[in-house]
């Protein structure tokens, strides 16, 4: 007797083992097919049927699922990504009519240039960034160069002049960095504003300095 109540304890125990040793997948139309998944990739999944596992493997787009409770408990769910998500579609920035063209002003042309042209609008604050690092540079660099100086020449004592002298070398390795800097923070700049005045307003092209590459070095050219 006990070993009968034995067999069936054991079948029940096999039995609901069984019916858990599946995986499920939950659709995101409510759907629940019980499966064994085989594969997990970037987009989709592929699984058998758990009723015919020597059936053919199937395939499942992940953006269709909304969840799957693994065998094991484990459930993973499923988000859809940005690019499934979202259509990024770009519009072409059209050039108004010629008789439609406004002169720009100190005013407005930044928020005009940001809503006509982000991508140049991008271009002047990348330049003007530049540019505003390339001043604090020469600002720093020059009281550094001008106080290391005054330090070096008035010192009386050894420890004075080392750090006159450290300081005014700093001073002009900054210097050597933020001229440039400066100088072409700012070219960017008027690039980008020219740029923009002669696709979108009758505005002529604003006179500045340019720093050019040539093959020998640096150039600075005067843009008129």
């Amino acid at each position: 007797m006990k070993v009968r109540v034995l067999i069936v304890v054991g079948w029940l125990i096999s039995l609901t083992s069984a019916c858990f040793a599946q995986d499920v997948i939950v659709t995101k139309d409510a759907r629940k097919i019980n499966a064994k998944v085989t594969e997990v990739n970037v987009n989709d999944i592929k699984y058998k049927n758990f009723d015919n596992l020597d059936g053919p493997t199937y395939t499942l787009l992940k953006s269709d699922i909304a969840s799957i409770v693994y065998q094991n408990g484990q459930v993973e769910t499923f988000e859809p990504t940005n690019a499934q998500t979202q259509a990024v579609t770009q519009t072409p920035v059209q050039r108004p009519p010629q008789g439609t063209l406004q002169p720009l002003t100190s005013g407005n042309i930044l928020s005009r240039m940001q809503k006509d042209d982000p991508i140049l609008y991008q271009q002047y604050m990348r330049g003007r960034k530049q540019a505003g690092n390339g001043i604090i540079l020469v600002i720093v660099g020059g009281v550094l160069t001008v106080g290391g100086a005054v330090a070096v020449t008035t010192a009386e004592v050894d420890n004075v002049f080392s750090i006159g002298l450290a300081a005014s070398v700093c001073g002009g390795i900054m210097l050597t960095g933020g001229i440039p800097l400066m100088i072409i923070g700012g070219t960017k700049k008027n690039n980008a504003l020219n740029t923009y005045r002669q696709k979108y307003t009758s505005d002529l092209t604003t006179p500045h300095f340019q720093l050019n590459l040539h093959g020998n070095g640096l150039g600075l050219a005067y843009v008129f």
